[in-house]
């Protein structure tokens, strides 16, 4: 998708895009490449724009120039993803929020990430909020997965347990 704008949308499992890996799809991959594209104002009970869970097989988020702005979700405000790759290329995750729902884990205002390899460059991840760990990011990592983060600005996040970046289930600050 390129030049794309996607505003108010609402879902139980990404606001926008739900992609999950199944059984039926032969391994082979499956790739979300977003370029110079926009999502407001979605919501979500996973991944307030975008929702992926490759289940231990290789699905792949590729967004450059993006913007994901005052999305909401009970987990992961823009995005949520489990057993994933994600790169995010000069993007602004900015104003993401948690919904305020009884969840066990209301974790990463803008970014929820578990078991996934992610590579931010260039990022701006601002004003966003949770109600449980990570504001900005919340990165739970198994073994083998990285979290790579170059030339990002990660400011004015606020939750009730941390600010800015949360990885595994211990409270880090950067």
């Amino acid at each position: 998708y390129t030049g794309c704008s996607f505003e108010g949308y609402h879902y139980g499992y990404g606001g926008v895009f739900n992609a999950v890996y199944s059984a039926d799809d032969n391994k082979n991959a499956l790739n979300l490449t977003l370029c110079d594209c926009s999502f407001r104002n979605n919501a979500a009970k996973y991944g307030g724009s975008i929702y992926l869970s490759g289940y231990g097989h290789n699905i792949n988020l590729d967004a450059r120039h993006c913007a994901f702005e005052d999305n909401a979700a009970t987990t992961g405000g823009a995005v949520w993803a489990q057993d994933a790759n994600i790169h995010l290329l000069d993007c602004s995750l900015i104003g993401n929020q948690y919904l305020n729902a009884e969840v066990d884990s209301p974790n990463g205002g803008a970014l929820a990430l578990y078991n996934c390899s992610a590579d931010l460059d260039g990022c701006l991840i601002a004003g966003n909020s949770s109600g449980g760990e990570g504001a900005g990011i919340f990165c739970a990592i198994a073994p083998f997965k990285t979290l790579i983060m170059e030339n990002c600005t990660v400011i004015g996040n606020v939750s009730t347990v941390d600010e800015g970046i949360s990885l595994g289930f211990a409270k880090t600050d950067f």
